[in-house]
Formats: structure tokens, C-alpha cells, sequence
């Protein structure tokens, strides 16, 4: 009777072990994937400088004129420069004299998309006057264009001054540029403006509170 306890028991851990052995073990849950999601800032646009913009950035003349050397202004419309002149020439060579004229061509050209820097800001008979250095060196840093529009006009750009003399099909006319005079060349029917690297974003916030009463004591 023993042996048939015994072995009715042994069968019984058999049938547990077969039945719970054969059970798989769950499969291991995998680690949650943190994944990163990239804002994208609005890009720089490129806008026309006109006054209107002049007026939201600063609230005086004043603060233009210390300020406006921070923003980066960029040039819209290819500019071209040209002037001839005349190096005379004197040397002395065993005894003979030499006179020497030297013809000279000068070229000067500033690129669309050229950045510059406002050095200057004047206004002078309800005309706000610009002057810009495209020039990296120091040594031209007085080599500038001068761009105007007038105060009053909140929409209208900043065109770039010059005199016009049309000789040739090409040639608008003159202007100074670091002390000389140059013939000034460019295309299309508008003279070069200046432009600005401007963001626009609208944002809403909403302000919302309690009152927490006042209790009179």
C-alpha cells in the first residue's frame, strides 16, 4: 500500500513538471525607444529695409544711429565700379630723364547678396541716408555706398544714391566711392536696394489667474 502511495505520487510531480516544463517562458519586453523629435526654427527671410522696420526696431533717431551698425544689411542687385586715371612717372636712369604715363583701368564690383554694414545714419531734409561698407579690410572701411529713402514714406526702400549721367547703354552715372569718382554700372530698370535678414513669428499666450479674494480684517 506504501509502494502505491509512493508511486502515485511520483507519478503525479511527473505530470506537474511535463505539463509546467513544456511552458515557454515569456518573451522579454523590449526597451521603449526614446526617439527625438527636431524643431525646425522658421528660416531667415530676406527682406526690403524700409523705414517702417526702422520704426519697430528702435523708438528715437538716436538709438538708430548707435544701433544700426549691429544689423546685418545685404545688398540686393549687382553693383559695378569703373573709373579711369593717369599715373604720371619720373625716373632717372644714367643720367636720362624718363617720363612715364601710366593709363590706369580700376574696377570695382559688389556682387548681389554682398553683406555689408551701415558705418552711418543722417537725416538731412526729411531724407534718411544710409551710408554701408561692403569692404571686409580695414582699409576701405571708407569705401561706402549710400543708400536713401524718404522719412515719411514707412514702405518705400533704400535705393542707392548716385548722379545720373547715361553715356552708354549700361552706364546709369556717376558716384564717390572712397574719395574717387566712378562710373556706376547695373542691371535692370531699379537701382540696388538694401535688405535685411528678418524672422516673423506669431506666438499666443494667454494670461489667466484667480483672485484670491480680500478678506477685511
Amino acid at each position: 500500500m506504501k509502494n502505491k502511495y509512493v508511486l502515485g505520487s511520483l507519478l503525479i510531480f511527473l505530470a506537474v513538471f511535463v505539463i509546467f516544463g513544456c511552458v515557454s517562458e515569456p518573451a522579454p519586453v523590449p526597451a521603449p525607444v526614446l526617439e527625438t523629435v527636431f524643431v525646425q526654427t522658421p528660416p531667415d527671410t530676406l527682406m526690403p529695409l524700409t523705414v517702417g522696420i526702422l520704426q519697430r526696431l528702435f523708438e528715437s533717431d538716436g538709438q538708430l544711429s548707435s544701433e544700426i551698425q549691429n544689423y546685418q544689411l545685404i545688398l540686393f542687385g549687382r553693383v559695378y565700379l569703373e573709373r579711369n586715371y593717369t599715373q604720371s612717372n619720373n625716373r632717372l636712369e644714367n643720367g636720362r630723364i624718363t617720363f612715364e604715363d601710366l593709363h590706369v583701368r580700376e574696377n570695382i564690383t559688389i556682387n548681389d547678396q554682398t553683406e555689408g554694414q551701415a558705418m552711418s545714419f543722417e537725416i538731412i531734409d526729411n531724407e534718411i541716408i544710409l551710408s554701408v561698407c561692403f569692404e571686409q579690410e580695414d582699409r576701405y572701411v571708407n569705401c561706402q555706398l549710400q543708400f536713401s529713402t524718404m522719412a515719411w514714406d514707412t514702405d518705400s526702400y533704400f535705393h542707392l544714391n548716385y548722379s545720373p549721367r547715361q553715356s552708354t547703354a549700361d552706364e546709369r552715372g556717376v558716384l564717390i566711392y572712397g574719395g574717387p569718382e566712378y562710373r556706376l554700372k547695373f542691371n535692370g530698370d531699379r537701382s540696388p536696394y538694401l535688405m535685411i535678414k528678418l524672422t516673423q513669428r506669431d506666438t499666443d499666450r494667454i494670461n489667466s489667474r484667480t483672485a484670491s479674494g480680500r478678506r477685511v480684517s
